[in-house]
């Protein structure tokens, strides 16, 4: 409650200032505001692997060992993505890197929606190499975008690192908490939904319970407490179920996200050029002087 306070009372101070550290005003600018918006929807995205895929599996029950296999390709898709950025890093195609790697993101979220209970990592490993290259490949570019509008104005600085900081960790934590909430709202859910399809009527259910009571035939003697723990099983076995429905809804939310992010980037990027070329192509006031052209050496 204090933070807010002092969050407000810092800005208010600064806003009066002369020569504020932090530029609000600069900040507020259009086009800072888009960059500042495009990095926190695809930090959101990016939450999918830590959120997403990894407790996807240690709700399945898997441990960090059999995790580390994933953990390697996902290292192996953030390097490749530095070097294919360092590679093809260019002033005129920082949006069009943008859009790669948000790209990369929602192809890899939407390949992850399929998943079951009988999915493993293997099965996740070109997913999740795009998504981990999408997520270094997209910092250079927004780096650069800001950094393009400081060049002219070095004393908001300090601003832009403030922007661009703010925007990555709030993204990284707006999407844990949206993320989490979704997943334990959409579980409740699907549990729910499966239960009420639960009934001793249905053969298969039928022969699920007679098969869990089977397999304890030899450790549990008496018949009431085996159908007891078949049961328990059974249930058991519909949250396994509800959870990977609920992850499925998650990595399926990212992609929609990481489209419609990719949809805000192309529409921006396509009114930025418009308006670059109606400023070229502006007629001369009366009476100016046209300037010759120089070639630098």
């Amino acid at each position: 409650a204090a933070s807010i306070v002092l969050l407000c009372a810092a800005g208010a101070i600064e806003h009066g200032r002369r020569n504020p550290m932090i530029n609000l005003r600069w900040l507020a600018s259009g086009d800072l505001a888009r960059l500042a918006l495009s990095i926190l929807l695809i930090r959101i995205c990016l939450s999918e692997q830590s959120v997403g895929a990894i407790a996807f599996f240690q709700q399945l029950g898997l441990t960090n060992e059999q995790l580390r296999s994933l953990s390697l390709v996902v290292l192996a898709g953030c390097v490749a993505g530095i070097a294919i950025s360092a590679l093809t890093l260019r002033r005129e195609n920082l949006p069009q890197q943008l859009i790669v790697a948000v790209a990369f993101i929602a192809i890899g979220a939407f390949m992850d929606a399929r998943a079951t209970s009988l999915t493993r990592p293997p099965q996740m490993y070109l997913s999740q190499f795009l998504i981990g290259l999408g997520s270094t490949m997209f910092i250079a570019p927004a780096m650069l975008t800001g950094m393009g509008k400081v060049i002219g104005q070095p004393k908001n600085l300090i601003s832009f690192i403030v922007l661009f900081s703010m925007a990555q960790s709030m993204g990284s934590l707006l999407g844990s908490a949206l993320l989490g909430t979704l997943q334990t709202v959409r579980q409740k859910f699907h549990a729910n939904l499966l239960a009420e399809n639960m009934t001793l009527l249905d053969p298969q259910v039928t022969a699920r319970i007679h098969a869990y009571a089977a397999a304890h035939a030899h450790d549990i003697v008496d018949p009431a407490q085996r159908e007891t723990q078949a049961l328990k099983m059974l249930g058991q076995a519909v949250t396994r179920e509800a959870h990977v429905l609920a992850f499925n809804d998650m990595f399926l939310l990212i992609g929609v996200l990481a489209i419609a992010t990719l949809a805000w980037l192309l529409v921006d990027l396509r009114l930025r050029r418009r308006r670059e070329a109606g400023t070229a192509a502006a007629p001369m006031s009366p009476g100016a002087t046209p300037v010759p052209a120089t070639t630098l050496p």
